[in-house]
């Protein structure tokens, strides 16, 4: 993976229209940044704990399911995460709280080509 093609990801970020006022333009921002800082956090946990269900994932960042899982699909969408297969290519589930079965997900080369690049510029 090129240099730039890493880090020049193109996330998607919370939108306020041109005529709404300056407090909706800041709050968008304020989303964008948490929600940047907490797709870090996701690609950061999978690295740390190897591969997670979005409720292990929660549990290890102290997030909502929810609000995580939302990471974690963007962190999917930009292929750095991806659901773990087993040798079949079925994908593997574990049991979730309530007791039925939740995805595994695991990074990809491109996601731990990522943080390499990150911790390089640090």
């Amino acid at each position: 993976m090129q240099r730039n093609e890493t880090l020049e990801l193109n996330w998607s970020q919370p939108l306020a229209r041109n005529t709404d006022p300056e407090t909706s333009h800041e709050a968008a921002a304020d989303v964008a940044f948490r929600a940047s800082a907490h797709r870090l956090l996701a690609l950061k946990t999978f690295d740390r704990y190897g591969a997670l269900t979005d409720y292990e994932l929660a549990a290890r960042t102290g997030l909502q399911q929810n609000s995580i899982g939302k990471r974690r699909k963007d962190c999917q969408d930009a292929g750095m995460v991806e659901r773990l297969l087993d040798a079949d290519g079925n994908s593997i589930k574990r049991p979730a709280p309530s007791g039925s079965k939740a995805l595994v997900w695991t990074l990809t080369e491109k996601g731990r080509n990522y943080l390499r690049e990150l911790n390089a510029q640090a």
